[in-house]
């Protein structure tokens, strides 16, 4: 009896470690994943020129940030209008009103730098169908 005891307990102790171990792991992985975002964030203000998948992949990141909620995942329009049409096909013109606002949408010139506001612009403009 004392022996099945001994095992039930190790056997538990082995569950309760293998789960901790996930969990930490998970968070180490969501911590590291969020960090990487961060930096994607913001572009490398010391070149002059950045790759198109770069500004790619840090305009899709900036974009769901800080227009999705408005603008809609894939830029179909919510609360704010759609981006995906022709219309927004002017990155210079996105960039703009990205850092200025218009009507009910606030400008983000303080919060974002020029090279993410570009990001955001080149997303959008090729968003359209």
């Amino acid at each position: 009896m004392l022996q099945t005891k001994v095992w039930r307990n190790l056997i538990i102790s082995i569950a309760v470690t293998i789960i901790a171990v996930a969990v930490l792991t998970q968070s180490i992985q969501s911590a590291q994943t969020s960090q990487s975002n961060q930096a994607g964030q913001t572009p490398s203000s010391n070149t002059s020129s950045t790759s198109s998948s770069t500004t790619q992949v840090s305009g899709v990141n900036l974009y769901n940030t800080y227009c999705s909620a408005c603008h809609g995942s894939n830029g179909s329009g919510a609360s704010g209008p759609a981006l995906n049409t022709g219309s927004w096909s002017d990155s210079a013109k996105v960039q703009t009103i990205v850092k200025s606002g218009k009507g009910g949408m606030p400008g983000f010139q303080g919060q974002l730098s020029d090279p993410q506001i570009k990001a955001i612009g080149d997303y959008v403009a090729a968003l359209k169908k």
